[in-house]
């Protein structure tokens, strides 16, 4: 009873010091919550969750797996997907990734989403997804869920060259600076150029073989304008790994190889317009829709105007890094209207460390999208998505996508 009691006033003591100053602050809804909900977030905000159902329903059953049926490290081997560098009339357009472990919240040691191998043949634009998240031990008898999607576009206008991109992570940040040949693929002659990313692989498992605990992530390509027939940018990579309670703390040293697939769009009609999305997500929430959407003047009378995306981070404001259960970025109901000219789409991110005991947790999420605006051309009506769940995390798989455009 009397630890129940201390409890209760150290509830209601975070509770008051949540009200002071401006007051608590409110959601994405603009309405103060009650007192109940108002002292758990209070909890939440500074403690965290302590969820025992997730402890009898997931944590234990884990457990006995893992003891049950012990695992191994296994040495990561991506797949070696060919892409031809030549440009094409046409690509697949990444709308982004969805990687949740079934049960538990992990570390991650192999996160990977990827479009690659893409070829475009008269009508038919073709290629592969490729899906990895491992995060240890504890994971491999976990399991995971993933789902990735991609627009097909095709225009005579167009001129789409895949490209790539490995580098090394150092310290939880490499800026690396791309000089891109545009005489090569045929592209010095076009008017409007820009770079779409096509997905990543990060793998913290040269320096940390059962992964890491992270503060922040993000994957960037920030153009930097055009020298003759160079196209300039900066690929920025973050991965803002950190210690947590009995778990080893990777330093400031660390290393993480990382591997990025982007693809370079050329044209000399339309345009590509940036339309930036930036959200706060506390707690585990998820932003409601009005938050979510994100508009462009692409101008009247397009065939189609496709969103793609150019870069996102998500960036934990906590103290301490944190295991993570959930990362999601994903595009869905785009639209065009050709009367007005308006583009929308919405961009749903959402970032979980849920558990049995989730940490406090502050995401600011923000990404770089680009509309692609094409008075002539099309694109594929609804995304091509891949979906399912994955028992073997130590192996990522590769799915064939096809698309048919008239």
């Amino acid at each position: 009873m009397v630890a129940i009691g201390e409890a209760a006033l150290g509830a209601l003591a975070l509770y008051a010091a949540d009200s002071s100053g401006e007051g608590i602050r409110l959601g994405h809804n603009r309405e103060k919550p009650g007192f109940l909900r108002a002292v758990r977030e209070a909890v939440a905000n500074y403690v965290g969750e302590f969820h025992p159902e997730d402890f009898i329903s997931s944590e234990i059953p884990t457990v006995l797996r893992y003891v049950t049926r012990p695992t191994k490290a296994v040495a990561h081997e991506p797949l070696d997907i060919t892409q031809d560098n030549a440009a094409m009339p046409g690509t697949f357009v990444w709308q982004g990734f969805r990687l949740a472990y079934r049960d538990l919240p992990h570390r991650l040691t192999w996160v990977e989403s990827r479009i690659h191998g893409i070829i475009v043949s008269g009508n038919t634009v073709q290629g592969s997804a490729a899906v990895a998240f491992e995060g240890g031990d504890w994971s491999r008898v976990d399991g995971n869920e993933y789902e990735t999607a991609a627009i097909g576009v095709r225009s005579e206008d167009l001129l789409c060259a895949h490209l790539d991109e490995r580098v090394t992570v150092r310290g939880g940040r490499c800026v690396k600076r791309l000089e891109i040949d545009l005489a090569g693929p045929g592209m010095s002659g076009k008017k409007n150029i820009t770079l779409l990313l096509r997905g990543f692989s990060i793998d913290t498992s040269a320096d940390q073989p059962d992964g890491m605990t992270i503060k922040g992530f993000g994957v960037r390509l920030e153009p930097r304008g055009r020298r003759d027939n160079v196209f300039l940018a900066d690929l920025v990579i973050d991965f803002k790994a950190g210690p947590v309670a009995f778990r080893e703390d990777p330093g400031y040293d660390y290393r993480v190889d990382a591997h990025v697939y982007y693809t370079v769009a050329a044209m000399d009609h339309g345009g590509f317009v940036d339309a930036p999305a930036h959200y706060m997500l506390r707690n585990r929430e998820r932003a409601p829709k009005r938050v979510q959407m994100v508009q462009a003047d692409c101008g009247q009378g397009m065939q189609c105007a496709v969103p793609c995306i150019r870069g996102f981070t998500f960036d934990l404001h906590t103290t301490r890094a944190r295991f993570v259960r959930e990362m999601q970025l994903l595009l869905k109901d785009s639209r065009y209207d050709s009367e007005s000219g308006e583009a929308s789409v919405l961009c749903e991110a959402y970032f979980s460390n849920m558990g049995t005991a989730a940490g406090a947790l502050d995401v600011r999420f923000n990404a770089d999208l680009v509309f692609l605006c094409l008075p002539h051309g099309c694109a594929s009506e609804t995304p091509e998505r891949v979906a399912g769940a994955m028992d073997a995390v130590t192996e990522n798989q590769a799915y064939p996508i096809s698309v048919e455009l008239d």
